[in-house]
């Protein structure tokens, strides 16, 4: 009776300590059979679509650069916040193969979609927090010009438990046109809470089928997530292996007809007979191809065959029977790339591994490795590598929108496994040590004044309170916070910090800031300036700089925007000297007739020493306070938006 007592008050004192806690299995979201559609008049788009591809013929966005600059204008046309990098796919109804799926929806290339004939066409994804929805974004297919795809009727709703539905939107085939490729917005009232889930439903489809490539919710975060929401079907295939390319490598010169000329060409040894498992993982080892096209093929020494897949990024993990260095690479293209060009990897890499979780990049390169022609190997050298147990294969792009490889072959040699650090971290992990690396003093007295809007609970006052588990995070521009110090500074430098996922969500760093003081918080000057290059895209990073003042007692953050649509960052700290008050000499006044002209000098006193603010804080303390809560169990507090 005594343990189960115990254990009783253990788990009573973890759900208050840590009350998200989750005690159960992650929640199972089941797709509705059917939904009744709201009975709402069909949206209307803005009046016009804005294609990501100037040849309106294309199957492929002209270039990233114009396809963000269309989801842009699209959002522009409605006047709205378009809401990008914020879902996980949970589920949705079948596509036409495994790449044309409904994750595809939800991966901001408008290269991929979901496609299928599979009724009712059910799609959900999960928000990284609760958002208000006050309008939608929705782009065609790379072939809806030439079939008619578009779905007759649909619908979107919003759920905070997967079990209830809200309706949030209603529309049908009028909402698009018949091109490929092109962003269509359109705006409604915002709704009256924030959802965590949203679903797409579409009961019909065009004359030829169903298909989408993108989705895009537009409107404000209201609240941050709540639900642990089961990812098994998101999570079938391989994770995507972020890595940074060096300069492409070229073939050497020349082509060949067969594996056995192109590795004598580069007097390279194939170790493809030395591989054990061909999808390391089985499904979490590849992403998907077309049915006997699949990733698999890369490796089995027949260039008749081939990987084929339309699906971002492609991916082929193996695994070796020992640890080998690399030397060299041979590749071949595949049956029909001469009718069909374009399909050659065009952001490719090979890359390896000890563990499944550090990955090294030992070669990568684009498209002009290969030709468009049929069945031929191309091959290149370069220094021997370290050795590595696993080798994978991934590519970022085609020239086409569909990608095809008839073979890889790995030259090299049995080495000793390489030691796999981890990649250095940019940045610093604390304050102290950014103010450290300029050999500044930091300033640690900041009491909040005003500021433009934030998400709920991610406000502008969060820029000065020395944790960077808070953030300041917006998509409304231009943005400003304002804090009074405790006292009067000459400025030499400023320190800045990345928030809880700026590595997962691109693009929120500040694209043009500027800092500026004040010794009266009205009259402003410049004292520091610079743009996203001052950061890097990392969690919880702190950056530092110089910058340049006179005595002031207020600071001013400022900035026009951010690439991705939606700004963080989640801290600001200056640093410099404390000094006096500036002397503030008042106008002489016109003397009276019958008395001498006075000069009066007025000087304005810096705060008691006594009256610091609230928010004055130590960098020491706060290391320790976050250890021990670290310790206590609370890093779950971290907010993951």
């Amino acid at each position: 009776m005594k343990k189960f007592l115990a254990f009783a008050l253990t788990a009573l004192l973890l759900a208050a300590l840590i009350p998200n806690a989750v005690f159960a299995d992650a929640l199972k979201i089941e797709k509705p059979e059917e939904m009744e559609y709201p009975t709402f008049n069909p949206l209307e788009n803005s009046g016009e679509g804005f294609p990501t591809n100037s040849d309106p013929t294309k199957t492929e966005p002209e270039s990233p650069e114009v396809e963000a600059a269309a989801l842009k204008s699209a959002a522009e046309s409605i006047g709205k916040n378009a809401l990008t990098g914020v879902y996980s796919f949970v589920d949705a109804s079948a596509g036409y193969n495994e790449q044309e799926g409904g994750a595809s929806l939800w991966d901001g290339a408008v290269r991929t979609k979901w496609a299928g004939n599979e009724m009712p066409f059910i799609n959900i994804a999960q928000l990284d927090g609760k958002y208000a929805f006050d309008g939608i974004i929705m782009a065609t297919a790379n072939d809806t010009a030439s079939y008619d795809r578009n779905p007759m009727e649909w619908a979107v709703y919003g759920s905070n438990d997967g079990t209830t539905w809200d309706p949030i939107c209603y529309g049908d085939d009028s909402f698009f046109e018949l091109t490929n490729l092109t962003y269509y917005a359109g705006a409604f009232d915002a709704t009256e809470k924030g959802y965590e889930l949203v679903m797409f439903y579409s009961d019909i489809g065009g004359v030829s089928g169903f298909q989408i490539s993108e989705l895009v919710m537009c409107g404000e975060r209201v609240g941050d997530s709540e639900l642990d929401v089961n990812m098994d079907e998101a999570n079938k295939w391989a994770d995507l292996i972020e890595f940074t390319p060096g300069d492409p490598i070229a073939n050497n010169g020349a082509s060949y007809e067969d594996e056995e000329s192109a590795l004598k060409s580069i007097n390279g040894t194939s170790i493809n007979g030395s591989i054990t498992n061909f999808s390391v993982g089985d499904d979490k080892g590849k992403t998907p191809g077309f049915a006997g096209e699949e990733a698999e093929k890369l490796w089995d020494g027949d260039n008749t065959t081939k990987y084929c897949s339309t699906y971002v990024p492609e991916t082929s993990i193996i695994e070796m029977d020992d640890t080998y260095g690399l030397n060299g690479i041979v590749m071949s293209t595949a049956n029909d790339n001469s009718s069909n060009p374009g399909r050659n990897p065009s952001n490719w890499a090979i890359l390896g591994s000890n563990d499944l979780e550090n990955w090294a990049v030992l070669v990568n390169g684009n498209d002009s490795f290969f030709e468009d022609v049929d069945y031929t190997y191309y091959a290149a050298s370069f220094d021997m590598t370290g050795g590595y147990k696993y080798f994978a294969f991934e590519n970022m792009s085609t020239q086409s929108g569909t990608f095809q490889l008839a073979e890889v072959v790995l030259c090299g040699a049995k080495a000793e496994a390489a030691v796999v650090e981890a990649p250095a971290l940019p940045g610093f992990e604390t304050a102290d040590e950014a103010v450290a690396s300029i050999g500044k003093t930091a300033i640690t007295g900041y009491t909040f004044v005003e500021g433009s809007n934030g998400n709920g609970g991610e406000g502008p006052e969060n820029l000065w309170d020395g944790d960077t588990a808070t953030k300041f995070c917006t998509g409304e521009f231009p943005i400003s916070s304002v804090a009074q110090l405790d006292g009067w500074y000459k400025v030499d430098g400023i320190v800045m910090a990345t928030a809880n996922d700026n590595a997962e969500y691109n693009g929120r760093l500040p694209s043009a800031w500027t800092v500026s003081g004040s010794a009266d918080g009205e009259n402003w000057t410049v004292i520091a300036s610079g743009d996203e290059s001052f950061f890097e895209e990392a969690n919880f990073r702190y950056f530092a700089g110089d910058a340049s003042s006179d005595a002031i007692n207020y600071v001013k953050f400022e900035s026009e925007g951010a690439s991705s649509g939606c700004f963080q960052i989640s801290e600001l700290v200056l640093t410099g000297t404390k000094t006096d008050a500036p002397v503030v000499e008042k106008a002489a006044e016109e003397p009276a007739a019958e008395e001498p002209a006075v000069e009066d000098v007025v000087v304005t006193e810096a705060p008691a020493e006594d009256e610091k603010s609230a928010n004055t804080f130590d960098f020491g303390v706060i290391a320790a306070v976050s250890a021990v809560i670290s310790l206590a169990g609370f890093a779950a507090s971290k907010k993951q938006h």
